[in-house]
């Protein structure tokens, strides 16, 4: 991977086990998530024969699971009868062992953004590489918000604890009273707002930063600021409102956006913080002009563009922008909208929906499509027990029971379903759990004749 990766989480990593490593593997390889699986593999091949020699075939089946690809005829002798729990410690070794290489070569930085979505699996991976410092020049730099109820607040803690010769916490507080004054200062370009409007801001932003940000373009949309000599001038005359949240004012600007920029944003909203333009283009409403609505939210900077190559990528400047936008529409809206977006990443992947299960069951389920989402949530927890992420296996099979129950499937789907979520929980430590899955199904199979 370049001496500088970095692989970001999203809303719907807890989902789909180790994402950012999938994201940094890939980046390494100089591919994206729409790159073909056949090319995919060979890369990898060739890629790690140069580095490794010989070794590559030891490596290359579990790098190659972390990727999602199928493994292949001549991995079986290595990963057949291995316990889940050897198998997952293989692929923690072998991916530490690509680092220890990669180093070798020179300093080596890591970057895991919104490290708060991640998985249990990729948290697992990232507490096995923190000692990886104290042998190799390898810069670990994980972001996120705290959430303690989440795996992310243990590898914090244990990053403190066990390394903290070589750990920093940087926790970003809100800003103080003159430095939040400062930098409305600089984000109105030296145009001096009324005393009495300049004291409102700062106490509704409360130290936030977007806050101050979204004010300030929300003056531009009104026309309160405006351009003049290569700066800003506040236009007095100007009746300006100023909102009690983020989320009021994030509305209030996409409230003056054209329809059709309306409904783009709208579309990408439902697919997180980043979306590409062929997808949201399937999932808009045909007849908008694409470009322009594009165009629009780039210069309002509510999105801004990302990849240009193999498809054009963009994403939301913000998450509260995602948020708030999703959470505005009304629930058949945002039904009618997952359903298209699922439809559409069935169409452009038909033939490498495996990466993309755990997405089609959050998309399905969303649009209350609770057939689908089982039929989803139970592919992507057999997924998921292939590769040893046992947290994310058993979130998916429980989302599958609970959907199976809500729509009223009662056949040999759901007992292997229970089946195999009996396993994970065995697995997992939870014998009683597991006991009563496997006491259900059988009793389920007694009562319908299935043998």
């Amino acid at each position: 991977m370049p001496a500088g990766s970095r692989g970001d989480a999203c809303p719907y990593g807890e989902r789909l086990p180790y994402l950012p490593f999938r994201v940094l593997l890939r980046e390494w390889l100089g591919v994206t998530l729409e790159h073909p699986e056949e090319e995919l593999a060979a890369l990898l091949r060739e890629r790690l024969l140069q580095l490794f020699g010989d070794r590559a075939p030891l490596l290359r089946p579990f790098l190659g699971s972390v990727l999602g690809l199928a493994p292949a005829a001549e991995d079986h002798g290595l990963t057949a009868g291995l316990r889940p729990e050897d198998l997952q410690l293989r692929v923690f070794g072998a991916f530490r062992e690509l680092v220890e290489r990669l180093s070798a070569d020179g300093p080596l930085l890591l970057v895991v953004d919104d490290v708060h979505w991640a998985d249990a699996a990729s948290v697992a991976l990232l507490a096995h590489l923190l000692d990886i410092t104290d042998q190799s020049p390898v810069l670990l730099v994980l972001a996120g918000r705290p959430e303690p109820g989440h795996p992310s607040w243990q590898l914090r803690e244990a990053a403190i604890r066990e390394h903290a010769h070589r750990s920093q916490v940087v926790e970003l507080t809100a800003l103080a009273g003159e430095v939040g004054r400062e930098l409305l200062t600089e984000l109105v370009g030296g145009a001096g707002l009324p005393e009495d409007l300049e004291q409102i801001v700062l106490e509704r932003a409360e130290g936030n930063p977007l806050y101050l940000e979204e004010l300030v373009r929300s003056l531009v949309d009104a026309g309160a600021l405006v351009r003049k000599d290569g700066g800003w001038e506040f236009q007095r005359h100007v009746e300006v409102q100023v909102p009690e949240s983020v989320e009021k004012l994030v509305l209030a600007r996409v409230d003056v956006l054209s329809p059709g920029a309306r409904e783009i944003l709208c579309a990408a909203s439902v697919f997180g913080r980043r979306f590409t333009r062929p997808l949201v283009s399937a999932v808009a409403d045909p007849g908008k002009d694409l470009d322009q609505g594009l165009r629009e939210l780039r210069r309002a900077d509510l999105v801004r563009e990302g990849r240009r190559w193999p498809e054009e990528e963009y994403r939301f400047r913000h998450h509260l922008i995602q948020e708030t936008t999703y959470g505005s529409m009304l629930r058949r809206r945002r039904r009618e909208l997952h359903r298209r977006a699922a439809e559409a990443i069935e169409q452009a992947f038909a033939e490498r929906l495996e990466e993309r299960l755990g997405i089609l069951a959050h998309h399905w389920r969303c649009a209350g499509e609770l057939e689908r989402a089982f039929d989803y949530h139970a592919r992507a927890g057999a997924a998921a027990w292939r590769i040893v992420a046992p947290s994310e296996a058993l979130e998916q099979y429980n989302a599958a029971v609970d959907a199976a129950a809500e729509v009223g499937i009662e056949d040999g789907r759901v007992r292997r379903v229970r089946f195999e979520r009996g396993r994970v929980r065995f697995f997992s430590g939870d014998q009683e759990g597991g006991e009563r899955d496997i006491e259900r199904l059988l009793e389920d199979a007694r009562l319908t004749g299935d043998r």
